[in-house]
């Protein structure tokens, strides 16, 4: 059985309420103390008693945490969709070239522009989509300091540019 603690409620009761602070969006105390359930059909703390709990168990430092954590599964979810959007545009360039070849082997050349900006289309779509997709994924597998390495050197880079570009027009 739980032990009971802080006067007559179990750590788990304590941890109940901080998780439906949590999922509530951190309503006040007050809020909170109405949108508990009873611990053990008999009592609810108080508004003070809760106040007291999340300056004990540190509920802010505690949310901040799970905050990062949403926000990054939400950014690895993202990136993964985006990956195989990606991936699936590069299986349409490649397509849109094989049915411009196909068309092109059993065709004459000179009739058919459509053939030739199919390969075009296809090449450049297949391309880009490609180049894209192995960013996403390289990025994907970098921890947070050597993205925001890289982001401070591309950052870095495009600023002496910009420098660069504007020394130049004002000569």
């Amino acid at each position: 059985m739980t032990q009971l603690i802080s006067g007559s409620y179990t750590k788990d009761y304590r941890d109940y309420c901080f998780y439906r602070w949590y999922r509530l969006g951190r309503p006040t105390f007050t809020d909170l103390e109405m949108a508990v359930e009873k611990f053990q059909d008999r009592m609810k703390p108080s508004t003070a008693t809760l106040i007291k709990w999340a300056k004990e168990d540190d509920w802010e430092e505690r949310a901040n945490s799970l905050d990062v954590e949403v926000a990054n599964k939400i950014q690895e979810q993202l990136i993964s969709e985006k990956a195989k959007v990606l991936a699936r545009h590069a299986g349409v360039g490649r397509k849109l070239v094989s049915l411009g070849i196909e068309y092109l082997e059993n065709n004459p050349i000179t009739s058919q522009g459509a053939a030739l900006r199919a390969i075009q289309l296809g090449v450049e779509i297949e391309g880009e989509a490609t180049q894209v997709e192995k960013l996403f994924t390289a990025v994907a597998k970098m921890d947070d300091t050597k993205v925001t390495t890289k982001l401070r050197k591309l950052l870095d880079k495009t600023k002496f540019q910009k420098d660069e570009e504007e020394e130049s027009t004002t000569e």
